[in-house]
């Protein structure tokens, strides 16, 4: 049922007004109906682009780039920039484990990387098999930056 009828069946019992298309109670609703349409397509939109699991092309690419990895999923299919976005959003400083830290390294290209914590130097070891993935996650690039902002307060990152 769309707004315009809904406001016109919530109003016709009352019998104070002509709901026939031609009064100007009725041409008001018309345009009231008009804008709460619109409003709730605009929530909708607003909703669906905003979780990454619904969101697609430039919701997607706004996403990624709230959190920073624009550059990192330059070329990546809509499902790869999901499962990104989701690696990036799941990891958090208050459940940060080796297996989100894992996932957010696979998201970002590094696949059959594996992760230690030196806990006496305050160190999270990333373990990368082979020279082109290293050269992703060079110090001076966005992955590597991303990684350093998930680690728990006054740890740092190796990359071997």
């Amino acid at each position: 049922m769309s707004s315009l009828e809904n406001m016109r069946s919530l109003m016709r019992p009352l019998g104070l007004y002509r709901l026939d298309g031609e009064s100007l109670v009725d041409r008001e609703l018309a345009v009231y109906a008009a804008a709460m349409d619109k409003a709730e397509e605009r929530a909708r939109n607003a909703v669906t682009g905003a979780l990454p699991f619904s969101a697609g092309g430039e919701q997607l690419d706004g996403l990624l780039k709230l959190t920073g990895a624009e550059e990192i999923a330059v070329g990546l299919q809509d499902d790869k920039k999901r499962e990104l976005l989701t690696a990036l959003l799941s990891v958090r400083a208050s459940s940060f484990t080796n297996r989100d830290f894992l996932d957010l390294v696979e998201a970002m290209g590094g696949q059959g990387a594996t992760v230690d914590c030196d806990l006496s130097l305050r160190e999270i070891i990333l373990t990368l098999p082979d020279s082109q993935q290293k050269s992703l996650f060079a110090k001076e690039g966005r992955r590597y930056g991303i990684l350093c902002r998930l680690l728990p307060p006054d740890y740092s990152l190796l990359i071997v």
